[in-house]
């Protein structure tokens, strides 16, 4: 839970992932691309017509791949690299296909990564993290099965943190950043490393 440092893979994350370059450093980058997460490259600096949009699902589908590193679910094992984390995503198609492309069967040495799409009147039974983007016409509320509190970790995409959310993608002076709320984690029986609750812009 504890292996990584603050300034490892979640800190290598928190730079502007938008802000377009000058002439000279997207010349750099056309010959060197910037990888972060361990191998995984995801370009996270706008080269000539990449827009803003991707760059932020780019970085919010770095984080994602990292997370499940940083969270323990009630009565599991220690993840290891064989270990399914099935990724249940509300939102547009177009984000579900950029999601699968970018996570699907991806390995993080402690977990590997499936997508599922899923919508508000699923059970979540085989859900791990359940992702609601701000796309997809959903919100927590609609997902009947989270009242039971059940060991899925919640993640949105809100202005503000909205109940039943654990994390929250915000975007604060061009950084993807992420809230917190470690009560809610508790409440579903969650236990996050003290390490993600440190690069969190807030935690409750």
């Amino acid at each position: 839970m504890e292996r990584f440092g603050i300034h490892g893979h979640l800190a290598a994350l928190l730079v502007r992932p938008w802000r377009h370059p000058s002439r000279a450093t997207r010349r750099f980058l056309r010959k060197t691309s910037l990888s972060v997460l361990s191998g995984i490259a995801f370009s996270i600096f706008p080269i000539q017509n990449t827009i803003a949009q991707s760059a932020e699902q780019q970085v919010k589908a770095a984080f994602l791949y990292h997370f499940c590193s940083y969270v323990q679910w009630p009565g599991a094992a220690p993840f290891h690299a064989d270990t399914t984390v099935v990724v249940g995503v509300a939102g547009s198609r177009k984000t579900a296909r950029f999601l699968e492309k970018n996570l699907q069967s991806k390995r993080t040495g402690r977990c590997n990564l499936q997508v599922q799409p899923v919508k508000p009147n699923d059970d979540l039974k085989d859900i791990h993290i359940l992702y609601v983007t701000h796309d997809g016409g959903f919100s927590l509320k609609d997902f009947r099965a989270l009242e039971r509190n059940p060991p899925v970790l919640t993640i949105t995409e809100e202005p503000y943190m909205p109940n039943g959310s654990i994390i929250n993608f915000v975007v604060l002076n061009d950084y993807v950043r992420f809230q917190v709320s470690n009560s809610r984690a508790g409440e579903t029986g969650l236990k996050l490393s003290s390490q993600l609750l440190s690069v969190a812009v807030h935690v409750n």
